[in-house]
């Protein structure tokens, strides 16, 4: 009967409607079954985790080693986040869908009369232009080190402006 129950531990996995409370609950029944299979954290920690649904445990596998009361709330919370999306998932087509997403408004949301020609929203918010700055920057004066002249460029040669013989290629300036 024991080897039995071992073995049935051993197997044990989170059924595909069962939520990760009931199935925490279920595996501590089935733990005190298992003897010397779990002796530490580290084995606690495999065989929860080996048990939940494959949707589930994939975000959890590479988690680094932790206790089983944060694999747990792991679990916990990735099917909060997967049960939410089911029901985002569940809504589309639906009049919350669409109400969501902008289609099927009614004419005075759309702003537009039954010829097309716009009208003015009713909950308009008039504009309000910023607020001119109530205070004006001015640079600061450069320290007196910066504030020396810097040394002038040297002027380019005269042979250069009047287009001279140009070394590098051999040929005459612009004619």
């Amino acid at each position: 009967m024991l080897q039995r129950l071992k073995k049935k531990f051993m197997s044990l996995k989170q059924a595909e409607g069962e939520i990760v409370m009931k199935y925490r609950d279920r595996y501590g029944y089935m733990r005190q079954f298992a003897g010397d299979l779990v002796k530490n954290d580290a084995d606690d920690v495999f065989y929860f985790g080996d048990g939940l649904k494959p949707n589930i445990a994939r975000h959890i596998v590479g988690t680094g080693p932790c206790t089983l009361q944060e694999i747990y709330e792991r679990a916990l919370a990735q099917e909060t986040y997967e049960l939410g999306r089911e029901e985002e998932r569940a809504a589309e087509g639906s009049d919350y869908d669409r109400r969501r997403r902008g289609k099927g408004q009614r004419r005075w949301d759309r702003g537009t009369q039954r010829g097309g020609a716009p009208v003015a929203p009713i909950l308009a918010v008039p504009y309000a232009p910023h607020p001119a700055p109530t205070q004006t920057y001015e640079r600061a004066p450069l320290p007196p080190s910066t504030r020396q002249a810097l040394p002038v460029p040297p002027a380019p040669r005269q042979q250069e402006l009047q287009g001279g013989r140009d070394k590098d290629r051999g040929k005459d300036g612009p004619r």
